[in-house]
């Protein structure tokens, strides 16, 4: 596999309904690789994915997004040489059906 790349882990859902709607918790752990010498481009690549996620369309088909919210991140390197940067998000959905 080529270096970087980005792992999305199988994460936790459970129940966030309301009395009038259908609601979904979700925790996700995005695990970026990269081979560096150093964890510099693994953080400023880090930085483009909290970006991204920030940036993701609240109105889904059937689902709204009602919150998106970045838990933690954490760096540390693999003894096989690579960097690993984890990224750990909590949404809060809300169904539109």
């Amino acid at each position: 596999m080529a270096f970087p790349y980005i792992s999305i882990g199988d994460g936790s859902v459970t129940d966030w309904s309301t009395k009038t709607a259908q609601g979904r918790e979700i925790r996700i752990g995005l695990t970026l690789w990269d081979d560096g010498e150093r964890a510099t481009r693994l953080h400023q690549l880090m930085g483009h994915i909290e970006d991204a996620v920030e940036a993701l369309p609240r109105d889904l088909p059937g689902w709204r997004i009602a919150s998106c919210v970045f838990l933690r991140t954490f760096v540390a390197r693999n003894p096989a040489g690579a960097w690993a940067g984890v990224i750990d998000y909590r949404f809060r959905l809300l169904s539109t059906i």
